[in-house]
């Protein structure tokens, strides 16, 4: 599985996409608390599901739905298909 070097927000993601998360930008203690409670961690693969009204997205078997600005934070490289097996 290869990670792209571009880099962009959880917001910014079409929905079905996967993305592995590489940074997560934020100042805010109590957002990054929210973000880590929801799995979101450097290396953490991602799916969005939807992008309105609120951010929906999946880790693992599990979908969170956050508001944009912890979607913003969240910043992630886009990953590969895999081939079949």
């Amino acid at each position: 599985m290869k990670t792209c070097r571009t880099r962009t927000s959880l917001s910014e993601m079409h929905p079905g996409q996967e993305a592995r998360v590489v940074e997560i930008k934020t100042n805010d203690p109590s957002q990054l608390r929210k973000l880590i409670a929801m799995g979101l961690l450097p290396g953490t693969i991602v799916t969005l599901v939807r992008r309105a009204p609120v951010c929906v997205f999946r880790v693992g078997e599990s979908e969170f739905a956050c508001d944009e600005s912890i979607s913003r934070a969240v910043l992630v490289a886009g990953v590969e298909a895999r081939p079949p097996e």
